[in-house]
This record gives C-alpha cells, structure tokens and sequence, in this order.
C-alpha cells in the first residue's frame, strides 16, 4: 500500500460529512495525521476507551494543526466549518487506529510515511 491508497482507504470509509470538507482537504488532513501519530501511546492502549482517548489527542493535534497551516484565524472558519473539521478530524483518527491495529505492516508503513514527511 503507498499513502495514495490509504488516503483513498480513509476516504471510503467516511461518512458524507467528507463531501462538505472535500477531498483535498481530507488527503491534507489524512497527511497530518501521520505527521502527528504517536505510536509509542498508542500501543500501550489496552481497551477501546484508551483507544479513544488516544484518539481524541490526536485529533485535538492534528485541527491545531491544520489551523496553524492554513493561515486563517478560528473566527475566518467560521462556525459550521469547525464542527465539519471536528467531526472529519475524529472519524480519520479513528479510521487510522482501526487500520494501524489492524495488521503489523500497517505499522511498519505509518513508521515509513511519518520519516518521509519529517525529513
């Protein structure tokens, strides 16, 4: 898998609220994602509530993020683009955790992906 088709693999699998985001902004939000995932937490989680939790430090990371990158000021996004980011945010993060605890080379490959864009 090249990080092309995971964002195609996060992409399917969200919900309608993608098309309000669209999908450039999805792929920049997958991206940062990755940036961002701390595997050394995420493995000791040993419940879906760590999981969550886990999931919600990310996601909190990644919308600080994605504002910082954008240029604009929270005010700029206005409202009901920060609930869409938010909810978007959210169920990327958990689409990850999903795919990352799903198989051992999904691991290697977010290990791949987070080099290369840290370079």
């Amino acid at each position: 898998m090249n990080f092309e088709q995971l964002q195609e693999h996060v992409w399917k699998r969200l919900g309608p609220r993608k098309h309000l985001a669209g999908r450039k902004q999805v792929d920049d939000l997958v991206r940062l994602t990755v940036e961002t995932w701390e595997p050394d937490n995420l493995v000791h989680c040993r419940n879906e509530r760590e999981q969550q939790v886990y999931g919600l430090a990310i996601s909190g990371n990644v919308k600080r993020l994605y504002h910082a990158c954008s240029g604009y000021s929270d005010a700029e996004f206005g409202f009901l683009w920060t609930i869409v980011l938010s909810a978007v945010v959210s169920a990327i993060v958990q689409i990850l955790v999903k795919w990352w605890f799903s198989e051992t080379s999904h691991r290697v490959l977010m290990q791949g992906w987070q080099r290369e864009f840290n370079r």
